[in-house]
């Protein structure tokens, strides 16, 4: 006799799917701030001379900046290719899984770049 209805394992998979959404939902608008922070803590810094350690800082602040943006257009390249390229769903309930806590670690590095960089402009104005 065949089971009708969705299996146990589909049902992961939605509910992760689902978490997946939401964590890309909650981080993409803040990780489409980032390039505009960058912008504003180089601007902040743009007349001190190559070598001040403030500058240095700002550079390496806005390397971190990049980053977290960089991070979140992997993070949605990757879940792409789980969303539609993966058949077996085993391997795709595996890949949502993986890629559920790397959207909370990079949710995580978003919100502390973006706190760093409020922080410097905040103090450098």
């Amino acid at each position: 006799m065949l089971a009708c209805g969705p299996s146990e394992e589909d049902k992961q998979i939605e509910t992760v799917y689902a978490e997946l959404m939401e964590g890309h939902d909650v981080v993409m608008p803040k990780s489409m701030q980032l390039p505009k922070l960058k912008s504003e803590v180089l601007k902040a810094v743009n007349e001190l001379p190559e070598g001040d350690s403030l500058k240095t800082a700002a550079i390496d602040l806005g390397k971190e900046l990049i980053t977290a943006n960089e991070d979140m257009y992997t993070w949605m390249d990757e879940f792409a290719v789980a969303m539609n390229d993966v058949e077996d769903k085993t391997e795709k309930l595996k890949l949502y899984e993986s890629l559920n806590t790397e959207i909370k670690e990079i949710g995580e590095a978003t919100n502390a770049a973006i706190e760093t960089a409020n922080k410097f402009l905040k103090e450098h104005e």
